[in-house]
């Protein structure tokens, strides 16, 4: 958490943005991007968790952050290839990156506006991979000095929670996701299409863009959201406080997990989607609805 915050004090400070809050999905911080990194934490008997990624979507230090991992968890079909694209990431920096299959773009998504690979070493430290916890039972703070760091999480059963930003119905597998991640996604809930007409997979490509639209159609585009769906998201963001300088929602809304159905696709498959289902829909729900759903991780 410190890591996407900047300094502990603001972690004291604004306690009620960092920390988990009750009914919130609980994530699991799993292994380093990175396998050089060294483990500097002190061994624990309990997972390390968190609900919310710190201040990465409104810090412009951690944009970089944001889009990779973004594009690591839309372009990687297997092991190989994730592990071929964090190579990438780590390779020295201010050198050309290349790309393929790019209609109209002028650069990888991860260039700077030059085309050149920016400096991403500070960021690929900061890199996790993150695993289904379960729904928090209580509140934990982010840092000891604001009280209670721990915090009580049901791993399974049954439980009524919040639908994200798609229609859920009952049957359907669910995996999280990161709020910011919305627009990789279409409206159904399917990945958006990383090759493009003729089947070349568009490396380098912007994972907001659906790449098997026509090109003239192939533009980042919002998800978008009906007026019904809006008042409902805009009712359960309210649950994250008031921005600070109190215009409008807390920014923490734009950065924490949030539950949809997985869409399998047997011809583009995203490995980060399947190793994140961890539930099964046994009630419908529009986007924003409460659902009931059986967490099930273990058996899967």
């Amino acid at each position: 958490m410190l890591d996407f915050v900047g300094n502990a004090s603001d972690l004291e400070r604004n306690k009620m943005q960092y920390c988990v809050h009750k009914d919130e999905m609980a994530v699991g911080v799993a292994r380093p991007w990175a396998n050089d990194t060294v483990r500097t934490l002190p061994p624990s008997a309990y997972p390390r968790i968190i609900s919310n990624m710190g201040d990465i979507t409104i810090n412009e230090e951690f944009k970089p952050a944001v889009k990779m991992i973004k594009y690591v968890y839309h372009f990687s079909t297997s092991l190989m290839k994730r592990k071929t694209i964090i190579d990438q990431i780590k390779q020295a920096y201010h050198t050309p990156m290349t790309t393929t299959n790019l209609v109209g773009a002028a650069h990888h998504y991860l260039a700077d506006i030059n085309g050149n690979f920016p400096d991403l070493s500070k960021h690929l430290s900061k890199m996790f991979d993150f695993y289904p916890v379960g729904f928090s039972n209580t509140l934990g703070y982010a840092h000891p000095n604001s009280g209670d760091n721990m915090s009580s999480v049901m791993i399974g059963g049954l439980r009524t929670v919040v639908n994200g930003d798609f229609e859920m119905f009952a049957g359907d597998m669910i995996q999280w996701y990161w709020t910011f991640e919305r627009n990789c996604f279409r409206k159904d809930g399917t990945r958006k299409s990383i090759t493009d007409g003729n089947n070349n997979v568009c490396d380098g490509g912007d994972p907001e863009v659906d790449h098997g639209m026509p090109a003239g159609l192939a533009a980042p585009a919002q998800l978008p959201v009906a007026q019904r769906d809006a008042i409902r998201q805009g009712h359960q963001d309210q649950m994250y406080g008031m921005h600070r300088d109190k215009k409008g929602v807390s920014d923490k809304y734009r950065h924490v997990a949030r539950i949809k159905p997985y869409m399998r696709d047997d011809e583009q498959p995203r490995i980060y989607d399947w190793h994140r289902v961890f539930a099964v829909a046994i009630s419908s729900a529009r986007p924003h609805e409460a659902v009931d759903i059986k967490i099930s991780r273990q058996s899967m």
